[in-house]
């Protein structure tokens, strides 16, 4: 009954918010300008350099949009993996949810879900910002738009696998600051190519901390099936690896029971 009754509430939270038309335009018209500093940015970037280790603005631009939408789509669902240790663990509040007869990561994803319903802009943003680049840079084919959809669903797989894996971890590190905090500070140098950072960077951004998998690779993998077939693996590794650590990591959880 648990779980159909925060269903019920994710239901009412999504016809709340896309009833009141103009709380949606201003959230849409806030969030819009925000993201034109960052375009504005690059914009005045190549107006200097035409050209960025081969990528065009166009290109850019649709790099920074698949991030907007991988990003929007994680806050939406796991934004509360920022304050998880102080709000679940520090507070005992898993306590409660740890006696319930569903899986704690789902209970409270459901949960949690309601009160970040605006990040659906941050979503919307982002899929007008990589239209824009594919329409500037020329157009995109239908095989072309089904593997950005699947590549940038599986650049939000990743992260939030990576983000449980981090998580986990909060368990043994009961009253100091999360991994996962200090994993988010970085989190945006995703919006840029990661072909920009020095080949130290790249190895590190690909197979240590998967930034590379946000935004650049689901633009690659337009051209190369390999990439998407890399990123389905990766998936699969990051999702796999961030519930098991999640959950053999929770016996260490200090219950105030």
């Amino acid at each position: 009954m648990r779980i159909q009754s925060i269903f019920k509430v994710l239901r009412f939270s999504l016809l709340d918010f896309f009833s009141e038309k103009s709380n949606f335009i201003l959230y849409f018209t806030v969030i819009f300008l925000y993201q034109l500093l960052y375009i504005v940015f690059l914009r005045v970037i190549f107006l200097k350099v035409p050209a960025i280790y081969g990528l065009k603005f166009s290109e850019v631009l649709v790099i920074f949009g698949i991030f907007q939408v991988v990003s929007g789509l994680f806050h939406l669902a796991f934004a509360y993996l920022i304050w998880f240790q102080e709000k679940y663990i520090w507070s005992r509040n898993l306590d409660v949810i740890l006696t319930l007869p569903s899986n704690p990561i789902l209970y409270i994803t459901l949960k949690e879900i309601p009160g970040q319903i605006m990040e659906i802009i941050t979503v919307i943003t982002g899929i007008v910002i990589m239209a824009t680049g594919f329409v500037t840079g020329g157009g995109i084919s239908i095989l072309g738009l089904v593997k950005i959809i699947i590549a940038t669903l599986l650049g939000f797989l990743i992260l939030s696998g990576f983000a449980y894996f981090l998580v986990s971890i909060s368990f043994l590190l009961y009253g100091r600051r999360s991994v996962f905090e200090a994993f988010y500070e970085v989190l945006e140098l995703g919006q840029y190519p990661i072909t920009i950072y020095p080949k130290s960077l790249r190895v590190i951004f690909t197979f240590l901390i998967p930034i590379g998998f946000l935004a650049t690779y689901p633009y690659l993998s337009l051209y190369k099936t390999q990439m998407l077939i890399f990123m389905f693996i990766a998936s699969l590794f990051f999702l796999i690896s961030g519930y098991v650590f999640f959950h053999y990591f929770l016996k260490y959880y200090q219950s105030g029971g």
